[in-house]
């Protein structure tokens, strides 16, 4: 699986779901996958991850078992 943007918190990995790809989610910010981070976020720093990170949504992606750079794919 590739996956161009994401954070992984705890071996866990939470992709970035762009607005774009977004047009088909009938999404609300319960379901994102950081919401606790995100309350956490917002009331330290009055900003929600999504508008600092630039997307829509975080969606979990399982367990990180193996990170490969561009440098090792070739």
């Amino acid at each position: 699986m590739e996956i161009n943007s994401g954070i992984i918190i705890d071996g866990v990995l939470h992709e970035m779901i762009e607005l774009i790809d977004a047009s088909s989610l009938n999404f609300d910010c319960s379901k994102c996958s950081l919401n606790k981070e995100c309350k956490e976020c917002k009331m330290e720093h009055e900003s929600y991850l999504c508008n600092v990170m630039g997307c829509f949504c975080f969606v979990s992606r399982g367990k990180v078992t193996d990170i490969k750079t561009e440098e090792e794919k070739e």
